[in-house]
């Protein structure tokens, strides 16, 4: 647990964050979150296709989940943990159902969080990987609190 706390300490000092004083801290939800990218780098998952029938293109899942939760990142104060991508039952080539789970900020609309959420992985499907995205599923785990003096990003149009 120390080495978490420093771990947690030091990367909040390179953002330039306030370390918490309180002895007591809870490393869980860090703990969880590094935990959620050592599973998807030691666990590749199987090849998503991209492209039409007729063309031997593929991706593989961990570097489709890295784009996506990197999208739903890009949402003020969204936190993007697990990412599951499979083709959806019945399927076209190259769609797929995406299920992402978030943290989000306490004090917005959950519902039009998540709203945002999916039109930036959906966006990132289509645009960055070539997928075609047939759903895409949001699951809030958690509600975070946003650090004092944390602004929406300025490429929010």
């Amino acid at each position: 647990m120390r080495e978490l706390r420093l771990l947690e300490t030091t990367v909040r000092e390179l953002r330039g964050e306030s370390v918490p004083e309180d002895t007591g801290y809870d490393a869980s939800a860090l703990t969880r979150r590094v935990m959620d990218v050592v599973r998807m780098e030691l666990r590749p998952g199987r090849p998503v296709p991209l492209g039409d029938e007729d063309e031997d293109l593929w991706v593989m899942e961990a570097v489709a989940a890295r784009t996506l939760r990197a999208a739903a990142e890009t949402v003020a104060g969204v936190r993007a943990g697990s990412c599951r991508i499979a083709p959806p039952e019945a399927s076209a080539r190259g769609e797929v159902a995406v299920r992402l789970e978030v943290h989000a900020p306490t004090g917005v609309p959950l519902e039009e969080v998540a709203e945002e959420v999916r039109r930036r992985v959906a966006g990132a499907a289509r645009l960055r990987l070539g997928l075609r995205p047939a759903s895409v599923d949001i699951r809030i785990t958690d509600l975070v609190d946003v650090p004092a003096g944390f602004e929406e990003d300025p490429t929010d149009d």
